[in-house]
């Protein structure tokens, strides 16, 4: 089956995106990634572990527009134009995020193929902390949804809450009518055993996304008047945030940024580490229905994870036994307070992270994603 996957990203650090195009390579299929390279940093085509990857940079049109999500439309028509070449071939259409579903059912309307969603969060609450206007994406991700026949989202709130809107025949039915199918964001894992940090010091790591709602800098400002801590972070995020990380990091000698890693990288990491953190605002729905790629981390990683208390993948996290809920940075802090003076506890949370990584790998979640790719090769949609 050939495949087209399209992504509002270089695709190169999008671990979601990049372990699904190699698994349905890996299983047999050819598949092209469609990616938006906003900054023209990359090579514009190029094979990545099997996968083709066509990158669109900045037209002029986008160049004028003051914020890339005013520059979506532009985005929009130049992929459909880029994909020309190669349309004849594709026999399916995979969308991640709202960002890229018009692009997807235009295509899918042009070559009358299947389309698949792959809803990594609600879109529109993601933006919600950037721009005004948010809450009309809500309702058009909800509109176009419908246009898809096929759905992927990363747990089961998630689930829940599309299977409200997508699918249903009229105003009456509760339920979706077209199935929706959850890929989590597991990891690759090797079970190995438990293995110490290696940081001599007592060490709380971030690598994900930097924005207002991770409460990155207010974590920062906290490690900076605790003693015999260091904190290291990586990642990328909004321009003005992430400076406002760079100007911390240099009034701070306990904090240390590593900009943008790879997910190897991030691994190998938190591996070095003694706990991870990842503190999410409770103020969106997304937020509470969350279920991040940093929780999949600690668990192969064998490493304890803070969590805020009260969301989704908070408990989660607790229930597995590897999580450590709290409900603000002074909390979180008194946590890596006790985890430091007790070096069993820590080695406790790790095991039971890695004992959780034996249910929630990416062995077992790719396996789910092949067979929605073999279902559709059977039957026509």
């Amino acid at each position: 089956m050939n495949i087209l996957m399209i992504v509002a990203n270089p695709y190169s650090h999008d671990p979601r995106v990049k372990s699904e195009a190699e698994a349905l390579v890996k299983a047999g299929h050819t598949v092209h990634v469609l990616g938006w390279d906003r900054h023209g940093t990359f090579p514009r085509s190029e094979e990545i572990n099997g996968v083709l990857v066509h990158r669109i940079g900045r037209t002029l049109g986008m160049k004028i527009m003051p914020l890339d999500i005013l520059r979506m439309r532009f985005w929009w028509k130049e992929a459909v134009r880029r994909e020309a070449p190669f349309i004849d071939k594709i026999d399916v259409i995979h969308c991640h995020d709202l960002d890229t579903l018009p692009i997807g059912i235009r295509l899918k309307k042009l070559r009358k193929i299947p389309l698949i969603y792959d809803a990594h969060e609600i879109w529109g609450y993601m933006v919600s902390f950037d721009i005004p206007w948010w809450k009309r994406y809500i309702n058009l991700e909800k509109r176009l949804v419908k246009e898809a026949d096929i759905m992927i989202t990363v747990d089961e709130p998630l689930q829940e809450y599309f299977a409200e809107f997508f699918g249903r025949a009229d105003e009456d039915a509760k339920l979706s009518s077209k199935p929706i199918y959850i890929i989590k964001n597991c990891k690759e894992f090797n079970e190995v055993a438990y293995q110490p940090p290696t940081e001599k010091i007592f060490t709380m790591v971030y690598a994900g996304t930097l924005g207002a709602s991770r409460e990155i800098l207010e974590l920062m400002d906290a490690v900076r008047e605790t003693d015999n801590i260091k904190f290291i972070i990586a990642g990328s995020g909004n321009k003005k945030y992430v400076r406002k990380v760079k100007k911390h990091c240099s009034q701070n000698n306990n904090v240390k940024y590593l900009g943008r890693i790879s997910q190897e990288e991030v691994i190998a990491l938190t591996k070095r580490c003694h706990v991870g953190v990842c503190l999410l605002g409770k103020g969106t729905l997304s937020n509470k229905m969350a279920l991040p790629n940093k929780v999949f981390e600690a668990m192969v990683s064998g490493r304890p994870l803070i969590t805020t208390k009260g969301l989704y993948y908070s408990d989660f996290a607790h229930e597995k036994g590897f999580g450590i809920p709290v409900g603000s940075v002074d909390e979180c802090i008194e946590a890596i307070k006790i985890l430091m003076a007790d070096p069993k506890k820590y080695e406790q949370y790790g095991v039971k992270a890695l004992e959780a990584a034996l249910e929630y790998n990416w062995a077992n979640e790719k396996e789910k994603l092949v067979e929605i790719y073999r279902s559709l090769g059977k039957k026509p949609l």
